[in-house]
């Protein structure tokens, strides 16, 4: 064990310690903890626009890119992490005590993301749950993502029985939060999740539950999508509205979110759901939600971005991360499907990270999913070249695969300039991959049609960001 390795649980109950007396300065204040495998930071960015002017009467604090064993203690006390340096980490540790006797930042409302990476402390619930008590929470999913640290707990041998074990222990880490919360609590359930929804509904809280009608037409939801909609100017979500909801739902029990020019896919249906119910609790009126949410939401840089790219193309662009592939895959399929300006279905993907033994079998998910609509997919990655390259090529002109050219590349970087030589007009470009090394925003940087707006609207811009990308020769 090295000192980092020593020196890393002291320094997080050291920070632990300082941010629950912070906490303590807002007693009254209600905590709304969100978690899942995918969908966290567009969540809380619905919850944040559902409120819209009401957030000048309520003061809500939001987890700034913080979701962590650490970024949460610093958010609380209203530190941030500039380089991840030794320095940068003294730097934080002297600041703590400071920010206790300084920071007397009030609010009523702090929403916070709760991502867990490990069964075992400091990077499971349980140790999020010594720094924060939250009385809501928002359950979105469990996925096969971050599953590396569970693999010691899974004894199956089969590649999909594994994928499905490591889901459920993910699940049941998850649900936690949702088990802790007080019997005055709430809890805003995924009822389509039925991992999630086996261990979260084991709660003293009430539940409120919200699903897709395509998939949870005998379930008794109390929120329930019943269409979804998509081109490229914009979404449309028509949510069903449960009788028992009376108190907040007069007239008609519809609710209509159009959305113009943000494009979403079907699977984001779960951030606005959450919005709506926990606005409802709020106290917030139907015509009022559908006023704020159409108003004030708008996505994080590279999460659903569309962007006009050279050529006259399209440009798809979630490369934040590669949370929600195949949804992404399947909003671009849709989009195809719904939008005569687009002529052709492009991808540049990334290796999916974090994986452990679930790494092979998504990887092919991924792949089989491409070839079905892609006309040309860029691989970036050894496990999109070890996994997805070989399904990839095995389909090209195959009977019902759309699939015509595949390659393989070490660097985003060189992917972007080689679809550059063959970008034509109406194609859609999708990009997704894991931010690890992969960074596909350099690769939509080239693609951009205006790339003096590379900085306000693609992600990991920051000095630290790009320092890192100079040192993977990406800059």
């Amino acid at each position: 064990m090295n000192i980092k390795d020593k020196l890393a649980p002291l320094v997080l109950s050291y920070l632990r310690f300082f941010a629950k007396l912070q906490l303590k300065k807002n007693k009254q204040a209600k905590i709304v903890g969100i978690t899942g495998s995918a969908g966290k930071t567009t969540c809380q960015s619905a919850v944040l626009a559902a409120l819209g002017k009401n957030k000048a009467r309520l003061k809500v604090k939001i987890s700034s890119k913080a979701n962590s064993e650490s970024g949460i203690p610093l958010d609380i006390l209203g530190l941030r992490v500039k380089n991840y340096s030794l320095l940068d980490w003294l730097r934080l540790i002297l600041l703590a005590p400071w920010k206790l006797l300084s920071n007397w930042e009030q609010f009523d409302i702090y929403v916070i993301e709760m991502g867990i990476d490990s069964p075992l402390p400091p990077k499971n619930m349980e140790y999020l749950l010594s720094i924060v008590q939250p009385q809501i929470a928002i359950m979105l999913n469990a996925k096969a993502i971050h599953s590396q640290n569970f693999d010691q707990f899974i004894s199956e041998k089969d590649q999909d029985k594994r994928e499905q074990a490591a889901i459920r222990l993910i699940a049941a880490e998850k649900s936690k939060l949702a088990q802790s919360l007080p019997n005055n609590g709430l809890a805003i359930i995924n009822r389509d999740d039925s991992a999630i929804w086996q261990f979260s509904r084991q709660t003293q809280a009430e539940i409120l539950s919200f699903g897709d009608n395509s998939t949870a037409q005998n379930h008794d939801l109390d929120l329930k999508l019943i269409d979804w909609q998509v081109n490229l100017d914009g979404s449309l979500f028509v949510f069903e509205v449960n009788n028992r909801l009376k108190q907040y739902n007069s007239g008609n029990r519809l609710i209509e979110i159009n959305l113009k020019n943000l494009v979403l896919g079907r699977h984001h249906f779960s951030a606005l759901a959450s919005a709506i119910l926990f606005a409802f609790k709020l106290g917030l009126k139907k015509t009022e939600i559908k006023k704020n949410l159409e108003k004030y939401w708008t996505l994080e840089p590279s999460r659903s971005t569309l962007l006009l790219g050279k050529n006259s193309s399209y440009i798809l662009d979630s490369s934040y991360n590669a949370s929600g592939m195949l949804e992404m895959i399947e909003l671009a399929k849709e989009l195809a499907n719904n939008d005569q300006k687009i002529k052709r279905l492009v991808a540049i993907v990334g290796d999916i990270r974090e994986l452990g033994e679930e790494a092979q079998v998504i990887h092919q998910e991924v792949a089989q999913a491409l070839a079905g609509h892609f006309s040309e997919i860029y691989l970036v990655g050894p496990l999109m070249e070890k996994y997805a390259l070989p399904i990839l090529q095995s389909k090209i002109n195959q009977d019902g695969a759309k699939i015509k050219k595949v390659e393989i590349f070490s660097d985003s970087k060189l992917a972007g300039k080689a679809l550059l030589k063959n970008l034509q007009a109406g194609d859609l470009v999708l990009l997704k991959g894991s931010q690890n090394t992969i960074y596909l925003e350099k690769a939509v940087e080239l693609l951009l049609n205006d790339q003096k707006i590379a900085k306000k609207v693609l992600c990991r811009q920051s000095d630290y960001w790009l320092n890192l990308k100079i040192k993977h020769k990406l800059n």
